[in-house]
């Protein structure tokens, strides 16, 4: 496919793709050609010593291309430096010694920043927190024009990180369990956050997650409603699509509470919610943007830099657009205080904004929920009103 012209309108009718499922670099399964943009399910199984597991499932379309970062204890910024001092896709031949690689360290970022947060915010409130093996995908996916079903051409393209599992086993230090919940609160907060920062701090792209959405309604003045089997009924107050709702009220159903605004928000040009669903038990949440994505997305699908890394979707070379994001990497991992051997001045502001858990945890889960949700849009956006209705 390198002779084709660009990737956007690429007649995709005309295009057969080879699913390839590889490990640093070598293919160890393949598949049938199938059409290009076709629906495909991708699904991964973790499973236990004991042999009890889960399953992820993910609809992909045939022709993206999709990176797949673990987290099984600890991912260090160190490693990461060490993967980067090591990558060069400027002499890179192969499309996955550059895209693949790209896309990983993204994963692999998210985990080594939530990791560096969730640890000093387990300093702060005395809990500890065991990891099980987690996973994210980040994918360079487009967005594909259908006739009488049948996938046409590409009319846009973007980057999304879906982290489908993401699993902690809390345990407080003098075993209040209240605590605990408030511990696992915020750590889903700073999560959700660091899947938009990764994009953007990364590749400079405007991004969306669930904490950005509440960020972007609190500065538009678009209240965010508490939603509970007590007022299930106001779901349909929401100005949203059928889907979502029908989702939301799925959650509520099943006992969670559900964080949304009022409204779709526009950003750039994406238009959609970002809703936490909580469990009231253990504060273990769940961070969706619309379509039941647990992650995030770019928000502009045509900018020069994200079309001409999309078009090695198609067979062309186009390292030159990697060496800025190569030398973003380097100068921040440089930054870290792992790294650097002391504290950095980016990182100073942490411990300023730790929680007074002892206060906190005494709070009923909607005036708990404001605080937490104020302090981590105060941090990431410096806006400091939010609206919540119940």
């Amino acid at each position: 496919m390198s002779d084709a012209e660009g990737i956007l309108g690429l007649p995709l009718y005309l295009i057969e793709v080879i699913p390839e499922l590889k490990i640093e670099g070598q293919t160890i399964a393949s598949g049938q050609a199938i059409g290009m943009g076709t629906n495909q399910l991708f699904e991964m199984t973790f499973s236990d010593p004991t042999g009890i597991g889960d399953q992820v499932v993910n609809t992909v379309q045939s022709g993206e291309y999709h990176a797949i970062g673990l987290d099984v204890n600890k991912v260090t910024f160190q490693s990461l430096k060490d993967r980067v001092d090591r990558w060069q896709p400027d002499t890179a031949n192969e499309r996955d010694d550059r895209l693949g690689e790209l896309l990983y360290l993204m994963a692999m970022f998210y985990f080594a920043n939530s990791g560096f947060l969730r640890e000093e915010a387990s300093k702060a409130s005395g809990v500890m927190a065991l990891r099980h093996p987690s996973e994210s995908m980040v994918s360079l996916n487009f967005n594909a024009d259908f006739l009488f079903g049948i996938p046409v051409s590409i009319s846009s393209v973007g980057l999304n990180m879906d982290v489908d599992r993401d699993i902690l086993s809390p345990f407080s230090k003098n075993g209040n369990s209240d605590t605990t919940f408030w511990f696992m609160v915020r750590n889903g907060l700073n999560a959700s956050a660091q899947e938009h920062l990764v994009f953007e701090s990364i590749m400079g792209l405007e991004a969306i997650s669930t904490v950005k959405f509440l960020d972007l309604a609190n500065s538009q003045l678009v209240p965010a409603y508490v939603l509970d089997s007590e007022n299930v009924q106001r779901v349909d107050e929401l100005q949203i699509s059928s889907q979502d709702k029908a989702d939301i009220r799925n959650f509520i159903n099943a006992g969670k509470m559900v964080i949304v605004p009022n409204r779709n928000i526009q950003h750039v040009d994406y238009s959609g919610i970002g809703y936490n669903v909580v469990d009231l038990e253990t504060g273990v949440g769940g961070y969706l943007i619309s379509g039941g994505f647990n992650g995030s997305a770019t928000v502009a699908g045509n900018v020069a830099a994200l079309i001409a890394l999309a078009e090695e979707l198609i067979g062309k070379d186009n390292r030159v657009f990697l060496e800025p994001i190569i030398f973003t990497l380097k100068d921040f991992l440089d930054s870290y205080p792992e790294i650097a051997g002391q504290k950095n001045p980016a990182f100073q502001e942490f411990t300023k904004r730790q929680l007074h858990w002892g206060h906190i945890v005494n709070l009923s889960p909607v005036d708990g929920f404001k605080v937490n949700i104020a302090f981590e849009i105060l941090y990431h956006a410096r806006i400091t009103l939010i609206t919540l209705i119940q």
